[in-house]
């Protein structure tokens, strides 16, 4: 999808394409990235000792969901669920 919108971009002949790809790929990551921080904070408060990884990406979210879960041996998958699409009203937890 990100591509798709990149290349109607460089058509735009003002526009400079690396730029814009540059650019909005920094803000699209933006937020997600801040959510994973505020969660990482949240989870050090706990008693527990944990190993918090962080992933953010472009993608097909549902199709990258179930690789992380199934490629990497993990016990907690948080989402970052507040985007345009609201995938969901809540994140959800895989364990």
């Amino acid at each position: 999808m990100f591509e798709r919108y990149i290349a109607a971009i460089g058509k735009i002949p003002d526009l400079d394409t690396d730029i814009a790809r540059e650019e909005i790929r920094a803000r699209l990551m933006e937020d997600p990235t801040e959510y994973f921080k505020s969660c990482r904070t949240g989870l050090a408060r706990g008693k527990q000792t944990l190993t918090v990884e962080s992933q953010v990406k472009l993608g097909h979210k549902l199709a990258d969901y179930r690789s992380l879960v199934e490629e990497s041996e993990i016990d907690l998958l948080v989402m970052y669920t507040k985007d345009e699409e609201q995938l969901a009203m809540h994140g959800i937890a895989i364990r």
